[in-house]
């Protein structure tokens, strides 16, 4: 990676020589074009990527948002942080294109309608931005990401006393962040799953045009949508001219079989629960090693669920009512737990628990927020597994 970097910075040395002055003629003017890559099997790729291009004489190149460096001192812990810098380089085209000719990702091109003044002002700040010293940015995956500096960088050139990039149209509500999201990982239910358990409230609150470009796609359609509004001169169409560079040949991804699926798995602990019910019901034992494990795994992933609520950075993670059910307690009871339930005496923490699950469950509908699919499957789950407890208590402790 350190010899990729060094050699993607002496190229953008490099083409800060080639570029020419600015005060050539309008033939040479810079054409810049933003670049939609559809997106890939990769957790970091599921959303596709956006970069901005530029060509002048002999100079084609492609300014990257996108990179970052997995050998960076602690990049994992900073991730879960919410503190992870990307960066943005220049790379020719050509290199660019490789992994999404390789792949079979689609790659489609919007030439921008700018003006000389315009062209060599969004030249002048790429130009800059690569420099060592301005390059790094500190990344927010709804909110600043490669889409949104790609946008920004283009309004940043036009915008100015007199002229300014506006929508052709008025913009009404869109779906919420996570209705986007869930565009794009319908064949990805894990990872759809994952992100529906850490992201909170606030990610359900439906969104401006402008917010929701913070995808790829959707920000190849707002910029189809907007114009360059001036005083001496009609609505000029920032988009020029639209093409596809590379096809579409990659195959559609394979729905999970059924029984993999986050959904059957919880209801699959549904059944369990009854089962275990009913077992304990007839036989008067209670099945307290299920109890052990169960706790040992809400618990874990509470810590995760409730760390990222209270420590992470990360975008709408610190509105999340699903740590109501995800959360350290069972963990912190489970030794106590254990201990009565091995000497076959009353423990208080199923029956309380079981009062506190029915008020969530009661309640979960009006909650403002989209809950992942496995949380109310698993609050009933756990409620009746309490219930077995609360109704069987006295042949368990006689145990």
């Amino acid at each position: 990676m350190k010899l990729i970097l060094n050699y993607l910075r002496l190229l953008a040395a490099a083409l800060v020589m080639l570029v020419p002055a600015q005060g050539n003629a309008q033939d040479e003017a810079p054409v810049w074009s933003v670049l939609t890559c559809s997106p890939g099997t990769a957790s970091y790729s599921l959303y596709g990527h956006t970069a901005l291009r530029m060509r002048q004489a002999q100079t084609d190149i492609v300014f990257n948002y996108g990179v970052f460096d997995f050998k960076a001192p602690h990049f994992l812990w900073r991730f879960v942080l919410g503190h992870t810098d990307y960066i943005v380089i220049a790379v020719e085209t050509d290199i660019f294109m490789e992994e999404y000719v390789r792949d079979g990702r689609e790659v489609s091109e919007q030439v921008l309608n700018l003006r000389l003044e315009e062209s060599l002002r969004l030249m002048e700040y790429m130009l800059w931005k690569i420099r060592p010293e301005n390059r790094t940015y500190r990344y927010n995956f709804l909110t600043d990401n490669c889409a949104t500096r790609v946008l920004d960088a283009v309004k940043m050139a036009v915008n100015r006393p007199g002229t300014e990039v506006v929508e052709r149209f008025t913009p009404g509500p869109l779906p919420t962040y996570r209705q986007l999201l869930h565009r794009y990982t319908q064949a990805y239910e894990w990872n759809r799953e994952g992100n529906d358990l850490l992201l909170g409230a606030a990610c359900d609150t439906l969104l401006t045009r402008r917010a929701a470009a913070f995808l790829p796609h959707e920000m190849s359609l707002y910029l189809d949508s907007l114009a360059v509004w001036t005083l001496r001169e009609d609505l000029r169409p920032l988009v020029l001219s639209k093409s596809v560079l590379v096809p579409l040949r990659a195959a559609a991804p394979r729905a999970l079989p059924f029984w993999q699926r986050p959904r059957t798995l919880a209801w699959a602990f549904v059944a369990l629960a009854l089962l275990s019910f009913v077992f304990e019901r007839r036989t008067g034992r209670r099945l307290w090693m299920l109890d052990a494990a169960v706790m040992a795994v809400q618990g874990v992933a509470g810590l995760l669920v409730v760390f990222m609520l209270l420590a992470s950075e990360h975008p709408t993670v610190d509105s999340n009512y699903q740590a109501l059910i995800l959360n350290p307690l069972p963990l912190l009871c489970l030794p106590w737990v254990v201990k009565r339930a091995r000497q076959g005496r009353f423990c208080l923490y199923h029956p309380l628990n079981l009062i506190y699950l029915l008020v969530f469950l009661l309640l979960s509908a009006w909650i403002q927020q989209d809950f992942a699919e496995i949380i109310v499957p698993l609050a009933f789950g756990l409620a009746v597994r309490e219930a077995g407890y609360v109704f069987n208590k006295e042949k368990i402790t006689k145990k």
